[in-house]
């Protein structure tokens, strides 16, 4: 759902949306259904105050839409029971979408395959016990009657059924609860008596009544209220075990997005009854010590990122760790080396630079306003008071744990990019310093002492160009990515140690790293923003909409103006522009009416760039640069996918040089494989030669050549596979049981 991405391999809750709409014979619109409810679960707040817990931690995951073409309801319901008899094999807690109300025998066949003795519990208006309906059994008017087939049901909320249908309820001394039934004060605990210890609840929302919920294809009168429905699922989840369930019939209106909403808030209500006792049962299943076992353990506190995902561990004392700000303080604040792996502190001197506002100079302040500090599944304030954890590893030894997530999606002010670039320079200050002299004396000799002081604005000019200039020269690549310590976008100074390290990195990445060394070196600069063909005016509102809701979904046609990075100095009045890019994007330096005619607000003029494959025209913009400064913080922190939406979706792939440009093909069968090498060859006039590498120890002649003008590239090339196989079929793959991603690599040489 909308509420919070998960992975499928991490998640305990799949979400199957299955908008179908074959059977409907009055209101239609079911099958917009899913899509409306998994759009209105994003504005549901996480925190469930009833349960005091956050259900969405345990993980919930959307598979695609199930928009096949089925030629009948029949058809519809097989491809449904052996999608999700796979799927309730893995033990995942499944919740499906629809879509009408057809879909669910389906699923309920697929669970009575899992478990023996299931049960039913329907909430509906109507009884759809009809054994057959317009020349078919598995009509939506049909459903309940075909669940009957695999297991027990029994119906609440029923207020509208036909003849035969009441005789069949009586024939068989069916367990219906009429919504006249429902009046009485007990009728939850004989609905309860009638069902099994396993239950399968499905959901028809027009159960509800059409004052709360118009948004259905029959909205019968004198239906069930909100508070009706909820006590019910709460009494049943507290009896019996809710393995699974659907809600189905949703018909979204135009301007009437209550409907949706409150679907939502059901499902996600639904899934914290079915799952939270078995949660809390394993949260208080903790070993218990005494004082003084104790007093004689070692203490761990592991804090974690978990937008980053990085955790580090600290030995601490606890009679100094009385409340989580006292260990945050003592603990996080200052890295002591002392108590720490050096992995550990690496890790933590990356968590103090997002949680911690900075100063100017590069100082860590108070934490920022809207840090959320979890303890277990427990949000804590920082003046709570600690409680530690009695951890067994495998290895029989024993310690004292105090875990705590840091969840940084609520912070609500501005960071200091420039105190970040300031702080992180001071990190690595020698290593910076060197490769800034080295530049300079490289490119000027003898007057690299004198230009580093930058007395001058000629002084200045010849500095930004030194670096500039070697930066530019460092390769436009993604595959650095994919090795080493695998960051997904690398923030400035991750690039400028990459750069140094003989690699590189893309366009933002690079323009970020520039950014840092002049910042440190008193240079006042803006970052510039444009695109392939993104000739204005530029797009402010929207582009900044789409960051401050991550909501991406608005279009390349804006995406466009933030596709490239340039940087733009002022020396005491004087412009400079400069692009350290690469990947066949000359490097530019360029001042007075050069500068003006690129960036003038109309009739401006573009750059001719052919990175690949076609000749494009690139203009730039001077921007607010909140803008371009949220996008980095973006890119770093929030959106998950960058790492493969950079080579995949943008076409980068992993490495651009003057001569060669490589793409990672990933494939199935050797057949996807060669069906995408034949579109590469298709477009061979357009290059100098191709060649694909699909057996890294037998390269051909193509790959050879380049193997001997770039070796390293080359070994970082092929040890990138492992790792981006690994992250693409995380990404993309939908189900464990689906077949895994390989990767091969296309090599292209590009012409001169």
């Amino acid at each position: 759902m909308g509420i919070k991405k998960a992975n499928f391999d991490n998640a305990r809750i799949i979400v199957i949306p299955v908008p179908y709409e074959g059977t409907v014979t009055y209101g239609s619109g079911t099958k917009n259904g899913p899509k409306a409810i998994i759009e209105a679960s994003s504005h549901v707040e996480f925190y469930d105050d009833e349960l005091d817990f956050e259900p969405y931690t345990l993980g919930i995951h959307t598979l695609p839409e199930v928009n096949e073409d089925f030629k009948s309801p029949d058809e519809m319901f097989q491809y449904v029971k052996n999608m999700t008899s796979k799927l309730a094999k893995t033990g995942k807690f499944l919740i499906m979408l629809g879509g009408e109300h057809s879909i669910t025998p389906a699923l309920v066949a697929s669970f009575s395959e899992i478990y023996s003795g299931i049960s039913v519990l329907q909430l509906d208006a109507h009884a759809d016990l009809r054994d057959s309906y317009n020349g078919s059994k598995y009509n939506h008017a049909c459903a309940i009657r075909r669940v009957m087939d695999y297991c027990p049901v029994v119906q609440v909320g029923i207020r509208s059924l036909s003849l035969p249908e009441k005789r069949y309820i009586d024939h068989n001394n069916l367990p219906v609860f009429f919504m006249k039934d429902i009046r009485d004060p007990d009728w939850i605990d004989r609905v309860i008596e009638k069902l099994t210890d396993k239950v399968y609840i499905t959901i028809d929302l027009d159960v509800f009544d059409p004052s709360i919920m118009p948004s259905v294809g029959t909205p019968e009168p004198d239906g069930m209220l909100w508070r009706q429905v909820i006590e019910l699922l709460q009494k049943v989840s507290e009896k019996c075990d809710i393995v699974g369930f659907d809600v189905v019939e949703l018909s979204p209106q135009d301007n009437n997005i209550a409907p949706d909403f409150l679907s939502a808030k059901l499902i996600y209500k639904l899934i914290g009854y079915a799952l939270y006792s078995s949660e809390m049962t394993e949260r208080n299943s903790k070993i218990m010590i005494t004082n003084e076992e104790k007093q004689n353990m070692t203490y761990i506190l592991q804090i974690t990122d978990t937008h980053l995902n990085l955790t580090s561990a600290i030995k601490i004392d606890p009679e100094k760790s009385s409340s989580f700000g006292e260990v945050l303080d003592r603990y996080v604040k200052i890295i002591d080396k002392n108590i720490i792996s050096p992995e550990s502190a690496k890790n933590l001197s990356v968590i103090q630079d997002c949680i911690y506002k900075i100063d100017d100079d590069g100082n860590l302040l108070d934490l920022y306003e809207g840090i959320i500090l979890k303890h277990g599944d427990d949000v804590v304030d920082i003046e709570d008071e600690t409680s530690f954890e009695l951890i067994q590893t495998q290895d029989h030894r024993t310690f004292m744990l105090l875990d705590i997530n840091i969840d940084r999606s609520q912070i609500t002010e501005e960071s200091n990019p420039y105190g970040y670039n300031i702080r992180k320079w001071k990190k690595n200050c020698d290593v910076f310093e060197k490769f800034v002299y080295d530049c300079i004396v490289n490119k000027y000799g003898s007057e690299a002492d004198r230009i580093i002081e930058l007395s001058t604005n000629e002084d200045c000019k010849k500095f930004l160009k030194a670096v500039g200039m070697k930066i530019w020269e460092s390769d436009f690549e993604l595959y650095s990515r994919f090795i080493g310590d695998k960051i997904r976008f690398k923030d400035p100074s991750e690039t400028l140690l990459n750069i140094i390290a003989g690699r590189g990195g893309t366009c933002t990445e690079k323009c970020s790293a520039m950014k840092l060394i002049t910042d440190a070196y008193g240079l006042k600069s803006e970052y510039l923003l444009g695109g392939a063909n993104a000739k204005g005016p530029f797009p402010e509102d929207a582009l900044r909409r789409m960051l401050e809701e991550m909501d991406f979904t608005l279009g390349k046609k804006y995406m466009l103006y933030w596709q490239h990075m340039a940087l733009l100095y002022d020396l005491d009045g004087e412009d400079v522009m400069i692009d350290v890019t690469n990947g066949n994007i000359p490097f530019l330096f360029l001042m007075g009416n050069d500068i003006e005619e690129l960036l003038r607000p109309k009739n401006k003029k573009s750059i001719k760039v052919k990175m690949v494959m076609d000749e494009e025209d690139f203009y730039f913009h001077v921007v607010p640069q909140d803008i371009p400064e949220n996008l980095l913080s973006a890119m770093q922190d929030w959106i998950e996918d960058v790492d493969l939406i950079n080579v995949f979706d943008d076409g980068l792939g992993l490495l651009i040089t003057k001569d060669y440009f490589v793409w990672p093909l990933m494939y199935h069968e050797d057949e996807d494989k060669l069906a995408e090498y034949d579109w590469w060859l298709e477009r061979k006039k357009k290059f100098g030669n191709l060649e694909l590498l699909d057996n890294f120890s037998l390269p051909g002649t193509l790959v050879n050549e380049f193997k001997e003008k770039y070796p390293q590239k080359f070994v970082d090339i092929v040890e990138s596979a492992e790792y981006l196989s690994e992250r693409y079929n995380e990404s993309y793959r939908e189900s464990a049981d689906d077949p895994s991603y390989n990767v091969a690599f296309i090599f292209v040489r590009l012409e001169k």
